[in-house]
């Protein structure tokens, strides 16, 4: 049987890690062994647990995962930690905010796209909840409770919601083009137990 890799998209604040967290936590009761260096030229970066593997590097921050280490692999590195976790494990997770089809033909020109079965799960929500998390989260790293009184930067407005909308198109383009084995859309803005039996469901479903 080939591996099964699980692919969270979605814009800023989602909940992809979040919910990564909750998945390992449910799997795991270990530390994950870190497992990253050179292969034919190439960065790679993953985080082992006993039976399953996590892309990137998993630690207790909100930048974590392949966020955290993205601007060192490069498209060509994921494809490359994605070649070794293939080697470890029957059972990859891994999301990125960068995330887009040209990883996936990258993974075609490498020859890995078919040795697994892939599955993408796209957590959207509104601009609005989108932007309170975030407002939230910066909250949080000050100290205060006031969230809505904190003032994100007009960038941040910019970058988030075209974010949202470039994730909607590439799940749309999964979709359409048949890019995964299967797919879930999932509304974010649901309470954090409710996204995460539909996410087990899910999971579950396709092992």
């Amino acid at each position: 049987m080939k591996p099964n890799v699980f692919c969270f998209i979605g814009s800023f604040a989602v909940g992809k890690t979040t919910q990564i967290r909750r998945i390992i936590n449910s799997l795991s009761d270990r530390e994950p062994s870190y497992c990253g260096g050179l292969d034919e030229g190439l960065n790679y970066y993953i985080s082992e647990y006993e039976g399953f593997s996590v892309l990137g590097k998993m630690g207790l921050n909100q930048c974590t995962g392949l966020d955290s280490v993205f601007g060192k692999l490069g498209v060509e590195g994921v494809t490359k930690s994605l070649e070794v976790a293939l080697r470890k494990s029957d059972l990859i997770f891994m999301d990125c905010v960068f995330w887009t089809t040209k990883w996936v033909d990258d993974w075609k020109r490498k020859g890995i796209r078919d040795k697994f079965n892939l599955y993408v799960i796209h957590l959207t929500t509104t601009n609005y909840v989108n932007l309170r998390r975030l407002s939230q989260r910066k909250a949080k790293k000050l100290g205060r409770e006031d969230w809505w009184n904190i003032e994100l930067p007009d960038t941040m407005y910019k970058h988030t919601i075209g974010k949202s909308k470039e994730c909607v198109v590439i799940y749309d383009k999964i979709v359409k083009n048949n890019i995964a084995q299967d797919t879930i859309e999932i509304d974010a803005g649901q309470d954090e137990e409710t996204i995460n039996q539909l996410i087990l469901n899910f999971i579950n479903k396709n092992l």
